[in-house]
């Protein structure tokens, strides 16, 4: 993505498919067995028999010799590790490694280090990850196709592995044996037994419980809250078994299984409540008053949304940075109090005192946390540094001179003229001329003067930055994402953006001081301040669609399987290309979205938003979100990316795409058609050219036509509804 001016068109113009950037488990500068960011979360692959296949023998006889010269010799490490024993059709094995992670941690390249006649194998002490969970895919080396190149193996889904679940040889070591040409995991070098892997394990409604594996199963031992409610043996060994209960199950009460295969051996599961978010759900649990921490000069209410649990704690503390990452940091909360569980699943506690600028946290217990998990609150405004505690604040201490002044904009959908940018790029350059402090940051959004003067010619000078934005003559700016992003804000690196971490805090690295929560507040707002004065209104990019992962979450944490859409427990739904998608049907995420806009534009008077993969949200959240935001400022822009990233788990009759916009009621969508037919671009190949690329390509006249005349030929005619792209370059 680059910089680029949006001229008006007939909504607001725009240049080129903006395609989401998101966190995955590709590290952005990878380094063979440095553990880099694994940004994708919870990576959940499907274990069992891929049919396709499953009947394949592989490298039977291992007829042609391996390509690698790894040791034959395998030592005793002398302490618990594994072996991940990994076997190819075509016995090429030097440009192939492993990816692997600790669950809930980030991941990292390693090698295979050993062979033996049937193929290569990676030997590690378990110590290395720190965990008997583990998560782990097969690639080719960062070192044979370049840095964050990621080419993966034909079935290398994410695998994620227990060793608890395994039997040790006789020196502590636990063994695995994978191919190419399959997804199972076995467990003898025969390639014949599949390791026993439970499939499901959920409540299909509140008085059954199904539990499914790979293999055949003779006995199901249920428990709550670690106490044995249930024994059912099965006399005729099955794959799938239903059991009934006599009364509805508490789902703020742990259950497990302990499932016993025909082999006698055991593994033990969490079972899943997925099944039972529906509108029944929602219509019991849902809430509809205020969440977060709510202010006062006297006192602080905090609530937060969570039926599931059986305990919250509020931790406050003096300080938003952890002990390890900056002077005057702690660990230690000064103030540890247990919440209240009201009606809703709604925890709740008031604290007397003035708390503004102090830092909370959330510690969790519920089935799925058993030891208590510390978050932030979902709901919190601002936090310290890298996001990873909340911040109380008063908001009217953090208004600067003339923000009373500040009102929203009025300009005529149709005429809105969007310049989009970064807040880095506008400040990044070595010809930008301001003050180097303010380089990258939101300061540097709104230095004057500063100008470039050419070398060559001392007469050629132009202004920059801000400057050089009020010249353009637009009357608003879009910002790609300001929200907290899951980066390091202390050591910076260019990032787009699109990897939420706290939807409601602004983004630390952008401030001059990360480790002050009021610091971005306060800088952001002299931002929207200044360009509201210039004429324009500030448009943010937000990005409700996915998260930056699942595992560890503050949505998945409060409530697991709620917020997100899943093929099944195990598997999540990936249609942003990110590894997870949000589910904006759910009563508390539609809520979580309309709450959230609303702070946005009340707090920081935007101009309005651009989703990102609006296309993954359902239509009904979209026009009450829109009608809402409409109460606040009656000329609030509302535009996204009428398309999903990947295959999504909503119906396309229920979502935002672009097909469906005669359903649309206050808001519009990028008309990818315009783009294309003047230029392509795109996800289209170099080699598909437009009408101004290739002037004969009498295809693309129709739809350039159409979006002249404010339609877009396909999906509406109304011109308040579309978003045409257009762009020029200066010299």
């Amino acid at each position: 993505m680059r910089k680029k001016i949006f001229s008006a068109l007939l909504v607001i113009s725009t240049f080129g498919l903006m395609l989401s950037g998101c966190g995955s488990k590709e590290p952005s500068t990878p380094n063979e067995g440095e553990n880099t960011q694994n940004n994708e979360g919870d990576n959940k692959g499907n274990e069992g028999e891929n049919e396709q296949g499953g009947k394949e023998e592989g490298n039977e006889g291992n007829k042609d010799a391996l390509d690698t010269n790894y040791p034959t010799t395998i030592p005793n490490l002398n302490e618990p590790a594994f072996q991940i024993h990994y076997k190819r059709k075509d016995n090429k094995y030097a440009e192939w490694g492993l990816w692997i992670w600790a669950d809930g941690k980030d991941g990292a390249e390693y090698t295979f280090n050993y062979q033996d006649e049937t193929g290569v194998i990676a030997y590690y002490p378990i110590s290395t990850f720190g965990s008997t969970s583990i998560g782990f895919l097969t690639k080719k080396l960062f070192s044979v196709v370049g840095n964050n190149v990621w080419i993966k193996d034909t079935y290398a889904d994410d695998r994620k592995l227990d060793l608890a679940n395994l039997d040790p040889d006789e020196n502590g070591c636990y063994h695995i044996f994978i191919n190419d040409y399959e997804e199972t995991i076995y467990v003898k070098n025969d390639y014949k037994t599949k390791m026993n892997v439970i499939s499901t394990c959920e409540f299909s409604s509140y008085k059954k419980l199904v539990v499914s594996g790979n293999n055949k199963i003779k006995n199901v031992v249920i428990s709550a809250s670690g106490t044995e409610i249930i024994n059912k043996s099965f006399e005729t060994p099955v794959t799938r078994a239903e059991i009934d209960f006599e009364e509805d199950i508490d789902i703020s009460t742990p259950y497990t299984a302990i499932v016993t295969f025909e082999d006698d051996s055991k593994l033990s599961s969490g079972i899943s409540i997925l099944k039972l978010y529906n509108s029944e759900f929602d219509e019991k649990y849902g809430y509809d008053g205020e969440l977060g921490a709510i202010y006062s000069k006297d006192s602080t209410t905090f609530r937060v949304w969570s039926p599931i649990s059986s305990k919250i704690t509020l931790n406050i503390y003096d300080t938003g940075t952890p002990e390890d990452l900056g002077e005057g940091g702690t660990n230690t909360p000064t103030e540890v109090r247990e919440m209240v569980k009201n009606e809703k699943g709604v925890f709740e506690i008031t604290v007397n005192g003035d708390l503004h600028g102090k830092y909370y946290t959330y510690t969790v217990f519920n089935g799925y946390n058993l030891e208590g998990r510390e978050i932030v609150d979902p709901y919190a405004k601002s936090a310290g540094v890298n996001g990873l505690r909340g911040m109380v604040v008063d908001f009217s201490r953090t208004n600067p001179e003339g923000w009373e002044d500040v009102n929203y904009l009025n300009y005529d959908r149709k005429a809105t003229v969007v310049y989009e940018t970064h807040v880095a790029d506008v400040s990044s350059s070595k010809t930008w001329g301001g003050h180097a402090e303010n380089a990258k940051k939101f300061t540097g959004l709104i230095e004057t003067g500063t100008s470039y003067v050419s070398e060559d010619d001392d007469d050629n000078k132009v202004s920059t930055g801000f400057d050089s934005i009020k010249e353009l003559g637009v009357n608003a700016v879009q910002l790609l994402p300001i929200f907290d992003q899951a980066n390091d804000e202390i050591n910076t690196s260019f990032n787009w953006g699109y990897n939420p971490l706290n939807y409601n805090v602004l983004e630390g690295s952008y401030s001059s001081d990360p480790y002050d929560g009021l610091a971005r507040i306060r800088e952001f707002k002299t931002v929207v301040r200044d360009y509201n004065e210039a004429g324009m209104s500030i448009i943010m990019d937000v990005v409700y669609n996915h998260v930056n992962g699942i595992d560890r979450s503050n949505f998945d944490t409060l409530m697991p399987y709620y917020y997100f859409r899943y093929v099944s427990s195990k598997t999540p739904y990936n249609g942003s290309g990110c590894g997870n998608e949000t589910a904006s049907e759910k009563a508390m995420f539609r809520k979580f979205m309309i709450d959230s806009t609303e702070f946005w534009m009340k707090e920081y008077k935007l101009g309005g938003f651009r989703f990102d993969l609006m296309g993954l949200h359902d239509t009904a959240t979209m026009n009450l979100l829109v009608e809402n935001l409409k109460e606040i400022n009656p000329n609030a822009l509302v535009y996204g990316e009428p398309w999903t990233g990947g295959a999504s788990g909503l119906k396309a009759s229920e979502s935002a795409i672009q097909r469906y916009a005669n359903k649309y009621k206050g808001f519009g969508a990028f008309n990818d058609l315009l783009r294309d037919s003047l230029i392509k671009g795109g996800l289209n190949p170099v080699s598909e050219k437009g009408w101004v690329t290739e002037a004969s390509k009498k295809s693309s006249i129709g739809d350039l036509r159409d979006s002249l005349k404010g339609m877009t030929g396909t999906f509406t005619s109304d011109p308040n509804k579309m978003v045409a792209y257009a762009t020029f370059n200066r010299k």
